[in-house]
């Protein structure tokens, strides 16, 4: 409520008014603000956000999910689930997601590398997935923010490679061998 005094010129007669807002229309107006605002800023991110609730339905979700995945929004509420943005892949252990997913609705975070793929193509890519439960607007859910690492695990893949053979003729290189020589003594030693 807002009072303010008002003084009436003709006969010097002070008045006191109040103004009475409604400030509930206000407060609403700046919680969409916000929450323009927000979806705004999550629409600019690097990485691609998805909001699940606590069985896993995909309740939101960010630009960048939408390009990584090769989606559009309205293909994704109520109808994709993460097994669909899941390659069929021997790195993914979907029994094992179940372990995760129970860690993080006890409320510890969760870190993990996974290989997705595209909804409407086979292309796979690798991926780092944060899981993190969080209070959103009163109810539960948990925030799935999802990195693409593919040119990281190419690098890795590279240097991997060139670790072990040489880069201008492809043969192997005395790092291949005196790797490959400790494990033959390691295993002569083992066994003996």
């Amino acid at each position: 409520m807002d009072t303010s005094l008002y003084q009436k010129n003709e006969d010097n007669d002070e008045y006191l008014i109040y103004f009475i807002k409604n400030s509930s229309n206000n407060n609403r107006n700046l919680l969409n603000m916000s929450a323009d605002n927000l979806r705004i800023i999550l629409g600019s991110v690097y990485d691609a956000v998805i909001i699940h609730d606590l069985e896993g339905n995909i309740v939101d979700v960010n630009t960048k999910m939408l390009e990584m995945y090769d989606l559009e929004y309205r293909d994704v509420m109520g109808k994709i689930t993460i097994r669909d943005l899941s390659a069929v892949h021997i790195n993914n252990d979907f029994t094992n997601i179940f372990t995760i997913w129970n860690r993080v609705l006890n409320g510890v975070d969760q870190l993990f590398e996974w290989k997705a793929k595209c909804y409407n193509s086979e292309r796979t890519f690798d991926v780092e997935v944060y899981l993190k439960k969080m209070n959103l607007c009163d109810y539960d859910a948990i925030l799935d923010n999802i990195r693409d690492i593919s040119e990281r695990k190419r690098s890795e893949e590279t240097i991997k490679y060139l670790s072990y053979y040489d880069k201008l003729t492809g043969l192997y290189n005395r790092g291949f061998f005196e790797g490959g020589r400790l494990l033959v003594w390691i295993i002569i030693n083992t066994y003996n």
